[in-house]
């Protein structure tokens, strides 16, 4: 009898020590695993694409200058004195097809005429809603920075990029061609489309293409500009059509530092595009 109920004891003992064993691998194993999961967490997402894309910004200074000109004044390009008071980031290049993609989603472009597809050209065929739309995603994506389409009077300030002449590097439209895609590089040999953005020289403040390959849509009504002096205007308050600025691969008369336009803000064309200015929260 002691001989079995010894048996009973160390078969209860080996019992509990299995257990006791089990339990303590589960409590290892659930560890182990709430570490790894920890560690992926802060690791993973530098080895994931982010939803960001890798827009490069130019800081453009503070200061004062003459907006408009005296050559188109049937086009409302009255002359005043204007102040940015603050600076700002204007991204470098226009927005390229593949930027669009990664925030969008989509390919507005694809499948229209006079189209070249590839991610370092514009992101054509988008209407003002759809360049607002994507600066309001990329503000949704970052905790850092604010997005928007610049002002009419950031975009030209940032062009002339201190300059006071028709183009901003000086009045002569036979230097165009190396600063621009226009008429005669362009649409007049054939190439009627938007050309990858960079590949022109840029100007004084660092940005490419602003006076050619594509127009672009600001976030400003279209109206007369008022002649006095005017401290960070962002246009009218009221009104249908939005402002486009800028030349494109199609005309040289667009590609003065001072040209503007207007269109449906519902238009989208193979001759416009947009660019960013961004700020800090």
């Amino acid at each position: 009898m002691s001989k079995l109920f010894l048996s009973y004891r160390r078969d209860d003992s080996t019992q509990a020590a299995d257990q006791r064993a089990a339990q303590l691998w589960q409590r290892t194993r659930w560890a182990v695993g709430f570490v790894v999961l920890a560690a992926l967490i802060v690791v993973l997402p530098a080895f994931l694409p982010s939803p960001i894309p890798d827009i490069a910004f130019v800081e453009i200074p503070a200061g004062t200058f003459e907006m408009g000109s005296n050559e188109g004044e049937d086009d409302g390009e009255t002359v005043h004195s204007v102040t940015i008071s603050k600076p700002f980031s204007m991204s470098i290049y226009e927005i390229t097809q593949g930027q669009w993609k990664q925030v969008m989603g989509t390919e507005p472009w694809s499948g229209e005429p006079f189209v070249q597809e590839g991610d370092d050209y514009p992101a054509t065929y988008v209407s003002w809603y759809d360049a607002d739309a994507f600066a309001r995603q990329l503000d949704s994506l970052s905790s850092t920075h604010h997005y928007r389409l610049p002002t009419e009077a950031q975009w030209e300030y940032a062009t002339r990029a201190g300059s006071t002449t028709k183009y901003w590097f000086g009045d002569e439209a036979d230097s165009l061609g190396a600063y621009e895609w226009y008429e005669a590089n362009a649409s007049a040999v054939g190439e009627e489309y938007a050309h990858r953005v960079g590949q022109k020289r840029p100007n004084t403040w660092g940005l490419y293409d602003m006076n050619g390959n594509v127009g672009e849509w600001v976030s400003d009504r279209y109206g007369d500009y008022e002649s006095t002096p005017r401290i960070d205007p962002e246009g009218p308050t009221t009104g249908l059509y939005r402002v486009t600025r800028g030349g494109d691969w199609g005309s040289i008369e667009r590609s003065r530092s001072a040209f503007r336009s207007s269109d449906a803000p519902d238009v989208r064309d193979s001759g416009l595009g947009f660019r960013l200015v961004r700020t800090d929260l």
